[in-house]
């Protein structure tokens, strides 16, 4: 099997890190993506974030009081199912990832950089196993209470994405799988796929594996792929 399939994998996309020090999951380890690397623009945002947060360029921007929404109700029960693989996984986590869609217009630059906040919060979800092969959690999608946070207009968050985590022991990769907001609020079925030679990575190098979609290189080497199923249904109030 060649090293062309690296190249079209599924990137995990992260919204841009906040004017305060918010970490994403994982960004101690390397994400493999459709570049097989770190994309030209997560490496641009952990490079701006260094310099925001570093001793010699200390940040002056404020840290914004985000609330919860007290009346959340858009909630999602995802189904995590896995096939064809030869062993399950030893953990499971599930992080909420949201973003504010109209940040350059809600939120003032840095008064010292001139940096423009792309607000950002990682919030975690349980995801309890069924059985080997099949994981649940709940998900809310209006988390985060739409409110005028500094003094620039009403900031309107959104659920970007769920994003799930799974662990083996002793294996440098994190399986992170994820489910993009419109095809959750649509509840349709999406199947990603990741090499099971993944499975037993003993390398000290970690990295995140988000998998891809059903490609021409996956149907050619079918066998060397194990899938992960997300699905979803609203959850009745």
């Amino acid at each position: 099997m060649t090293e062309a399939w690296l190249t079209r994998r599924r990137a995990v996309n992260y919204p841009a890190v906040s004017g305060r020090p918010l970490v994403a999951p994982f960004t101690k380890t390397l994400h493999r993506g459709r570049n097989s690397m770190l994309s030209r623009v997560t490496a641009v945002l952990l490079f701006s974030l260094t310099l925001i947060t570093s001793g010699c360029g200390a940040s002056t921007m404020k840290t914004l009081d985000i609330k919860p929404n007290p009346n959340a109700k858009q909630r999602y029960e995802i189904t995590i199912t896995v096939h064809g693989a030869p062993r399950g996984f030893d953990t499971a986590e599930g992080t909420m990832i949201y973003e504010v869609q109209n940040s350059s217009t809600c939120v003032r630059p840095d008064a010292f950089s001139g940096h423009q906040s792309n607000l950002a919060q990682f919030i975690p979800f349980e995801l309890k196993k069924v059985d080997d092969h099949t994981y649940k959690g709940t998900v809310v999608t209006d988390y985060f209470l739409d409110a005028d946070y500094d003094g620039m207009g009403v900031c309107h968050w959104i659920m970007s994405s769920a994003m799930a985590s799974f662990k083996i022991k002793g294996n440098g990769t994190t399986f992170t799988p994820s489910y993009r907001l419109s095809d959750l609020q649509s509840q349709k079925s999406v199947d990603l796929y990741l090499p099971i030679k993944a499975l037993s990575n003993g390398s000290d190098q970690t990295y995140g594996d988000g998998g891809q979609e059903l490609s021409e290189t996956v149907k050619k080497y079918r066998s060397d792929f194990f899938v992960i199923t997300l699905s979803a249904k609203e959850v009745s109030q």
